[in-house]
């Protein structure tokens, strides 16, 4: 079997596609790959592959490409591993990892950010206008930062992150209050400011003061901060059901677009939008409070 979870251009116009496979996965170019992890193929816009990577016992959660045409890997390292020529791990447990590949598929540098026992969930990232890179996720279980000691997670963990173009920690962010707690989008804007966006439970603290969620499921967040790591604002929004942002965008004028999913009305400020089915989609684009 085999997954896509990672879709992006370079800056020379040339295709990037990575995801999940077991077993083989024959990609329209030498080499076959053959293992249990990630792949990771370069492609003409026609569909002419001209590389490939098996990245084995890596789970690959997303893509990104900076403005030098390097390649932005982030997921979850689940046993030693040689990715891209690197050797990685071993691990004494799942590491939420960041490799950074040239053009070609080199490897430049591998980064573990948080490690977690019994698992970790997936990373999702982005890279900013200079070069730093921006890191949204989940963790269950156990968890360190940087070899820190372990900690215990009583329920979820968001943990949000930047890091240099060398691969050294910015700043780091870990929330958690016990409840159901996920960030699943990233973004940055021109000026290098960082977006994300989840859902939460309870009241959770993102740096700009407490925010509390309406409903008794999950409501969705926006967090911003500037890029040393400072809230610049935070907003929840919720629904009379689970509201969650699952991808966010930041448009040229600033406005912060968000996609994701509700099971139940919701009000973004304009109106309430009744829901469709048991789980609807919707978009909005929302303005800085």
């Amino acid at each position: 079997w085999s997954t896509v979870d990672g879709l992006t251009f370079n800056e020379a116009g040339m295709l990037l596609l990575g995801g999940l496979y077991t077993g083989w996965m024959d990609l329209g170019v030498d080499p076959v790959i053959v293992g249990d992890g990630s792949y990771l193929l370069e492609s003409t816009v026609n569909g002419a592959a001209t590389w490939n990577l098996g990245l084995d016992g890596f789970w690959l959660g997303d893509i990104s490409v900076d403005g030098a045409g390097n390649i932005i890997l982030s997921g979850t390292l689940n046993d030693t591993s040689e990715l891209a020529g690197l050797q990685v791990g071993p691990t004494d447990g799942p590491y939420v990892l960041v490799a950074k590949l040239d053009p070609i598929g080199q490897a430049l540098f591998a980064q573990s950010c948080f490690a977690t026992i019994p698992q970790s969930t997936t990373c999702y990232s982005t890279v900013t206008p200079s070069g730093d890179i921006l890191l949204a996720g989940q963790l269950t279980g156990m968890y360190n930062s940087e070899g820190g000691p372990w900690t215990d997670i009583p329920g979820e963990i968001i943990h949000l992150a930047a890091l240099n173009p060398s691969g050294g920690m910015i700043w780091s962010r870990s929330l958690e209050n016990g409840e159901p707690t996920f960030a699943r989008g990233v973004a940055a804007d021109s000026q290098g400011n960082a977006y994300f966006t989840g859902a939460f439970a309870g009241a959770l603290d993102f740096g700009g003061g407490v925010l509390s969620s309406v409903s008794s499921t999950t409501d969705m967040f926006v967090a911003v901060y500037d890029p040393a790591g400072g809230p610049l604002w935070t907003q929840a929004y919720g629904s009379d059901g689970d509201l969650r942002g699952m991808r966010i965008a930041v448009d040229p004028g600033g406005a912060v677009v968000v996609a994701g999913e509700a099971t139940g009305a919701v009000d973004f400020g304009d109106g309430e939008l009744e829901p469709i089915g048991d789980q609807d989609v919707f978009v909005t684009r929302l303005l800085p409070p």
